[in-house]
């Protein structure tokens, strides 16, 4: 059976395009062991377990627990991540976090913050063989 091209979550909109995989986090998500773990599946099923460039859309979050920082940068999600593109647009508190994110969590695959999804993009196209 062919994985499925899209799917939607508690938390976002998980979908596959040119080879990248995009999760864009809907209005006010609260993340959470939960909806990471929610997220993980669905990304595992629509990639087929298999490892691709991702862009995460961040810019809509309006908060992301530790135990999920905790769990975004660890082995299960660096089993299914190439590189990740962390789209962070201008909003300071995103930011704030993202940032936070990178450099006490420390996830174990390529990753960047970005203010715009197309350079975010450009960035994630070095990765490609």
């Amino acid at each position: 059976m062919k994985a499925p091209n899209k799917i939607e979550t508690q938390t976002a909109l998980i979908h596959i395009q040119n080879d990248i995989l995009f999760l864009i986090y809907k209005e006010k998500a609260d993340i959470g062991i939960e909806e990471i773990t929610e997220n993980l599946e669905a990304r595992k099923k629509l990639q087929e377990h298999k490892k691709m460039l991702t862009l995460v859309d961040v810019r809509e979050v309006w908060n992301y627990s530790d135990d999920a920082r905790k769990i975004v940068s660890g082995d299960e999600f660096k089993k299914i991540t190439l590189a990740m593109a962390l789209v962070v647009g201008y909003s300071l508190p995103v930011k704030i976090v993202a940032n936070f994110f990178m450099k006490i969590n420390k996830p174990n695959y390529p990753t960047k913050l970005f203010k715009s999804e197309e350079k975010a993009l450009e960035w994630l196209e070095n990765f490609k063989k």
